[in-house]
């Protein structure tokens, strides 16, 4: 687990890989915006993809520094480029599989959520099923009712390829100027928050607080409360 403390909001973030999996496709980043809050990304690579796990990484360090929704276009060309290197490096060494894995997946896909928090207010922008929520009263509850739960419940989701021409679906949220808790989850947590109550949320914040979500995790696998996979979580608590 790794948090931040601030003096207007806690953020508390971690990620346990899918049971038998030695790779965790899922990537967080939070890092310092401009106007001293905080600006996350959390993307989840598409298994079925070319090097999904490479591919989120590379994807999210290339648009971190980008404090708006508006940066994508930009940034994303600079994200395909840079994959492109890296597969021409794993070509030069690569197995005759390997080869053939790229002649046949040819792209990354990943999923993504960017978020901006400052001292009183959140927004962010999501593609695909990596969802943002709210704990409202007592449930938790989709930031976006139709967008984000048509989007969850989607059998293939919007994604980001590492392909320069392509139309991006983003869902655009907030802001919202006020206190409360917010959930960034990707898809297998979220399916198993979605409009669970206030009791779930706060054991699932203890168990991040107490450096204890691996073992949450592991537990709702063995209870079948959630499918076993890469899964990954921030919250926000805005004072």
């Amino acid at each position: 687990m790794r948090s931040i403390k601030d003096k207007y909001y806690n953020i508390y973030y971690d990620s346990v890989p899918a049971a038998g999996k030695k790779v965790n496709e899922d990537y967080i980043r939070v890092e310092k915006n401009e106007k001293d809050g905080h600006i996350i990304i959390i993307a989840d690579g598409v298994s079925s993809s070319l090097m999904p796990s490479h591919w989120a990484k590379i994807l999210v360090d290339n648009i971190i520094y980008s404090p708006s929704s508006e940066y994508f276009l930009r940034n994303f060309k600079s994200a395909v480029n840079e994959f492109n290197v890296f597969l021409e490096q794993k070509k030069s060494i690569g197995s005759r599989l390997f080869l053939e894995k790229i002649k046949r997946d040819k792209y990354g896909s990943s999923t993504i959520l960017v978020c901006n928090l400052n001292k009183d207010s959140l927004d962010g922008s999501n593609i695909g099923d990596t969802i943002p929520f709210i704990l409202s009263g007592n449930k938790i509850e989709f930031l976006n009712e139709y967008l984000h739960k048509q989007e969850l419940d989607k059998l293939v989701p919007n994604q980001v390829m590492s392909k320069i021409d392509q139309v991006f679906k983003c869902i655009d949220f907030g802001p919202y100027k006020k206190s409360g808790i917010f959930f960034l989850a990707t898809d297998a947590v979220a399916h198993m928050i979605r409009h669970k109550d206030k009791v779930f949320a706060d054991k699932l914040i203890d168990a991040l607080k107490k450096d204890k979500f691996n073992k949450f995790i592991e537990d709702k696998r063995f209870n079948g409360e959630i499918q076993n996979d890469d899964s990954s979580i921030v919250v926000i608590e805005i004072k």
